[in-house]
């Protein structure tokens, strides 16, 4: 149990966040609300809490404390005080602007933890995945996690699962391009310019089977439609996404999964690691409708 002396006349916000360089508000307030701070003996919880010099601070580690997921609309990945993780399906927006009584993952699942707390919570977006895709999207219960989290978003491991036609021209590479976005939504790759975004993709062949190559795909960046972008320009559009170049008249569902994700914990700083079964029909096109929507 760490123990520290008091310098100067504070209070118990400003003294922790002294002692704990790079420690926000929001794990401090945690470990006082939680009773890990004591002084003399007494457990602290207020973060007003006024302290002179030399008092003894003790302070117990922080330990990340579990929530129940019972009843949940959607298959909960990870879920604590701070975050909360799901697996969202193909055909759902994650979040944004919809029409009033259209569904989109944050609104479902913002609806259900009010209805099931009996309190007003919100749930903050920390990011996306496509529409189409399937896969593992984290949600934050605070602000302030949020923006840890996204402020060091260029350090979460993101890794997809993706089956494409064909196969690439080597078993691993590294594609990056300038995208933007024009008509219809659609996604392009453009040379550098004004408003285009720079992306990094990173694949590995898994496996190859005669018409198709099931690949992992890691990104460096999160451009809208990246990777369904950077395979078609790799010559091997995503099986389904008829949207960048799958020609097959059979509707499917487009084959990609978000199954991975790893990041620093915006509180204990714990690393997380978040993954995924492969979904059964993932490899198994269907060679008529699948009645995707």
């Amino acid at each position: 149990m760490p123990e520290f002396t008091a310098k100067q006349n504070d209070n118990i916000i400003n003294a922790l966040l002294k002692l704990y360089k790079g420690a926000s508000k929001t794990m401090i307030r945690e470990m006082l609300k939680h009773g890990y701070v004591s002084i003399g003996g007494e457990i602290i919880k207020r973060t007003d809490h006024k302290l002179e010099a030399g008092a003894m601070i003790k302070v117990e580690e922080y330990k990340i404390r579990p929530q129940s997921s019972a009843g949940f609309p959607y298959k909960v990945m990870y879920h604590d005080e701070q975050l909360i993780a799901v697996y969202k399906p193909a055909g759902l927006v994650t979040s944004g602007d919809v029409p009033d009584r259209a569904s989109t993952l944050h609104k479902n699942l913002n609806h259900f933890m009010n209805e099931q707390s009996g309190k007003k919570l919100t749930l903050y977006v920390i990011h996306r995945i496509d529409k189409e895709v399937e896969g593992i999207v984290l949600f934050a219960k605070d602000e302030e996690s949020q923006l840890k989290i996204k402020d060091n978003w260029l350090n979460v491991e993101k890794k997809y699962y993706a089956l494409v036609n064909g196969a690439p021209p080597q078993d691993e590479g590294i594609i990056s391009s300038w995208l933007r976005e024009g008509s219809k939504q659609k996604v392009y790759t453009v040379n550098e310019s004004a408003g285009a975004k720079y992306s990094i993709s990173r694949y590995r062949v898994i496996e190859k089977f005669p018409k198709y190559t099931w690949l992992e795909v890691i990104i460096e960046t999160g451009r809208k439609n990246q990777i369904r972008v950077h395979m078609s320009d790799l010559g091997c559009p995503i099986v389904g996404d008829w949207k960048y170049g799958d020609t097959s008249k059979i509707k499917r569902q487009i084959r990609l999964v978000a199954y991975y994700l790893a990041f620093d914990h915006p509180v204990s700083g714990k690393k997380i690691k978040l993954e995924s079964h492969l979904p059964k029909s993932f490899l198994r096109p269907m060679d008529r409708d699948e009645k995707y929507k």
